[in-house]
């Protein structure tokens, strides 16, 4: 979250991880390299699943986030270029694309 503190106060990040079995995570050991954060207080460390490659950052303010989006969009980070957007709920994002999708098919 670190390349987005830049644009404001920021209440929460949560970065969307694959699920990892508990069982099986605290019968191997974490590889070299793997995420890993602190659990309780004497309980080791928790294995995290993968990334899924996307998250969510919220700021103090509409402003905020607003800024954010303008500036990071199409940003490198890692080698990559990141896709920065207001969150909106599944269906109405969904309703969105596909009306981007028939809008560019009508128009060839």
């Amino acid at each position: 979250h670190k390349e987005f503190s830049q644009f404001g106060s920021i209440t929460s990040v949560r970065v969307m991880r694959e699920h990892v079995d508990e069982k099986e995570a605290a019968e191997e050991p974490a590889a070299e390299g793997e995420e890993t954060e602190s659990a309780d207080e004497g309980k080791g460390k928790k294995k995290l699943g993968a990334s899924k490659g996307f998250g969510f950052v919220c700021f103090s303010s509409s402003e905020e986030a607003m800024r954010a989006v303008t500036e990071m969009q199409g940003r490198m980070i890692l080698g990559k270029p990141i896709f920065v957007a207001l969150a909106q709920r599944k269906e109405s994002r969904r309703a969105q694309l596909e009306a981007q999708h028939q809008r560019r098919t009508m128009g060839r």
